[in-house]
């Protein structure tokens, strides 16, 4: 009896010694995933402030873009206008007494007034402003938006087919 009473008591201890030290295994444990955990936390944390400055750069950068293109569409829309009214000119203070050429050149001062409108309106407005306005246009004239749109289309493909032949020239020459 007394040996059953000692190994009970050395059961007992290995049980206990066992325990103690399957808590400390279970408390490293838990301590290496709350550590994995907060690092983990904080590279996500550190990767969306990453994220954000990089999206803000790139809006900042497109803005900054936009409103060069803007400018310059302004200008180029603007000197368009200049052109219209110097031909006008011309056909106004014709020496002949064409009354055709004075109301050619009557519109095409109209025209040109209406144009540096246009550019003023371009240049003055913020891009935000401009594509609401577009939508609004868009919602309210959809067949002239669409047809405005085709008939743009169609200029900008002439334009780029020219130009693509006068590359294309050059480098044959």
């Amino acid at each position: 009896m007394a040996d059953n009473k000692q190994n009970s008591e050395t059961e007992n201890k290995t049980t206990n010694g066992g325990s103690a030290a399957s808590t400390k295994r279970a408390k490293e444990e838990t301590s290496v995933t709350d550590t994995a955990k907060d690092a983990f936390d904080k590279a996500k944390e550190s990767a969306g402030t990453v994220a954000t400055e990089a999206i803000g750069q790139v809006k900042d950068k497109a803005a900054s873009v936009l409103d060069g293109q803007k400018t310059n569409l302004a200008s180029g829309v603007a000197s368009v206008a200049d052109s219209i009214r110097q031909v006008g000119e011309n056909l106004s203070n014709s020496n002949e007494d064409n009354q055709v050429a004075a109301l050619a050149g009557k519109y095409g001062d109209n025209l040109a007034a209406q144009i540096e409108k246009f550019s003023s309106y371009i240049d003055d407005k913020e891009i935000k402003e401009l594509v609401k306005d577009v939508e609004q246009f868009a919602r309210r004239n959809p067949l002239l938006f669409v047809g405005g749109a085709f008939a743009l289309g169609v200029l900008a493909a002439r334009f780029l087919k020219s130009s693509g032949r006068k590359q294309s020239a050059k480098k044959h020459s």
